[in-house]
């Protein structure tokens, strides 16, 4: 077995990964928070913001597939601090937006770059990390997705109220090129000796034909894409149902946005923290991977479903918060399945299925804005994302199988 870091070294690597995947989501979901005021500067509708929020998933969607080569290829530390560079600095230039079309090119440019980040990051708690506490890994990694908008929501809500949006684009750059600092310092200071060889072995290498033709890895896509569909309406529309639905100020918008992503916070670890659990007590990955998705999933359908049946804020929050909690529940499965299955092709693997989340990064937004205006309510978006978890379930129970071949992928 190759020799891995030190313990404390593998903590600071994943702080590090946790911080800047809370940046990353930070900076795709903060002109959520802005609808109003971009509304009101730009003379632009809900079904415009929601062209504009999806300028986001087309950019993801057009590096997707190279950003997991560029990973294989080069190793995660260069493509992901000059990919980090690069989507800061698209934050940072969104201060200076003049119109419509000036924020639907920079969006553009951030989904591009920040396609490379959960390939890298893949990549990174694959070779870097021990093996057996992977999903736990992936899990306090991807914990800054969740984080992003619980700290978030309250801080770019006041940067907005208290100084301006420009404001608040240009304090998010800034973060992100100080990560880039630290990332690069820490490095070559630490991850050097470790790191893997920048021309990877070509026996091991799948082609795309070849990872395609699993069913399993295909059932693992299209939950990645439902799952994407949640996590896009939470980021890009949340603060908007809020603020329409409820007519309440963007303050407290803020305040309230808390409680989804503080569920999300739990579970996303729980769901890691169960899946290794399974492995360890089954090492079947069907029982530790697929059941776990599948639990989350179903559960997270019928959270959203429940909200039909509501008619207050307070139930809407309740529901709103089980319904993300519970998707995030299958998060780190999704990866930790793509890691067991492909180890010499994480890079790629998880391009191709960050390609599916671009899709739902696309249709999300879109047509969350699209509904909205045609029906003057979020009803029937709300609907479709509670239809859309039950049949991630029904992939998972029903059409997936793990070959007993594929059973020790983590070992």
């Amino acid at each position: 077995m190759r020799p891995f870091p030190a313990k404390a070294t593998q903590w600071n690597l994943l702080l590090l990964i946790l911080f800047i995947t809370a940046i990353n989501y930070l900076d795709r979901s903060a002109v959520s928070f802005a609808i109003l005021p971009l509304e009101k500067a730009f003379s632009i509708n809900n079904q415009d913001f929601g062209f504009i929020a999806s300028a986001f998933g087309i950019g993801y969607l057009m590096m997707c597939f190279f950003s997991g080569i560029l990973v294989d290829r080069f190793g995660p530390f260069k493509v992901w601090a000059i990919c980090a560079f690069l989507w800061s600095l698209s934050t940072f230039l969104m201060s200076q937006a003049q119109g419509f079309w000036s924020l639907f090119l920079l969006r553009l440019v951030l989904g591009f770059a920040e396609a490379v980040h959960f390939p890298a990051l893949l990549s990174a708690i694959t070779h870097w990390l021990a093996p057996h506490w992977r999903a736990r890994c992936i899990a306090i990694g991807l914990l800054g997705v969740p984080i992003a908008s619980l700290i978030g929501a309250p801080f770019l809500s006041y940067l907005i109220e208290a100084f301006s949006w420009q404001i608040m684009f240009i304090v998010l750059g800034i973060l992100g090129f100080i990560w880039v600092f630290f990332w690069s310092l820490f490095f070559w200071k630490q991850i050097k000796p470790f790191d893997i060889p920048p021309h990877p072995d070509k026996k091991k290498q799948l082609s795309y034909r070849q990872m395609l033709s699993s069913r399993i890895f295909l059932g693992n896509c299209l939950n990645f894409f439902i799952f994407g569909y949640s996590v896009f309406f939470a980021l890009m529309w949340l603060p908007g149902y809020i603020e329409q639905t409820f007519q309440v100020n963007i303050l407290k918008t803020g305040g309230l946005l808390i409680f989804p992503w503080a569920s999300s916070t739990f579970f996303i670890l729980l769901g890691g923290w169960v899946s290794d659990a399974l492995w360890r007590k089954t090492r079947s990955l069907r029982i530790a991977r697929i059941w776990t998705i599948g639990v989350g999933m179903i559960l997270s359908g019928l959270s959203f479903f429940a909200i039909k049946f509501s008619d207050t804020l307070e139930y809407d929050i309740l529901y709103l918060s089980l319904g993300l909690g519970f998707a995030f529940f299958a998060n780190a499965p999704m990866y930790s399945l793509n890691a067991d299955l492909f180890k010499e092709n994480t890079g790629k693997a998880q391009g191709v299925m960050t390609g599916f989340f671009a899709l739902a990064g696309i249709f999300a937004p879109a047509l969350t804005g699209w509904l909205v205006t045609s029906t003057g309510n979020f009803d029937a978006a709300i609907f479709l994302i509670a239809i859309l978890s039950l049949l991630s379930s029904v992939v998972i129970f029903c059409l997936q199988r793990i070959p007993e071949e594929q059973k020790s992928g983590t070992s």
